[in-house]
């Protein structure tokens, strides 16, 4: 399916967060790869969201960083790469038992 065909099959988006026990994986990883430390857990958000929702976010692609080698044509898309990604603000407030951070981002956040 090409890429441009991609928005008339996508109802929503959602978040998976992996979690991962790094401590696990430092000393399993070698000679066979992350096994045990990658299903440690994950959790996936209650939410849907439509991409019509989403619509007014969409930007352009961030430029690729210096000596990053380009996406095979299949999935190189122009329309993608001039409104495939999103500018979206994140507020993280962190509460502990010893004390509480604020924090605030915006701007565009690359996922891949």
């Amino acid at each position: 399916m090409p890429i441009a065909a991609t928005g008339d099959r996508i109802a929503g988006f959602s978040l998976l967060n992996d979690w991962s026990a790094r401590d696990v994986q430092a000393w399993e990883y070698q000679p066979l790869g992350p096994f045990l430390a990658k299903n440690f857990q994950s959790n996936v958000s209650p939410w849907v969201i439509t991409a019509a929702a989403l619509a007014p976010f969409r930007v352009a692609q961030p430029a690729r960083p210096t000596g990053d080698p380009a996406p095979l044509g299949y999935l190189h898309d122009d329309g993608d790469q001039a409104r495939g990604a999103f500018a979206v603000t994140m507020e993280v407030l962190l509460s502990t038992g010893c004390a509480t951070a604020d924090r605030r981002r915006s701007g565009l956040v690359r996922v891949r």
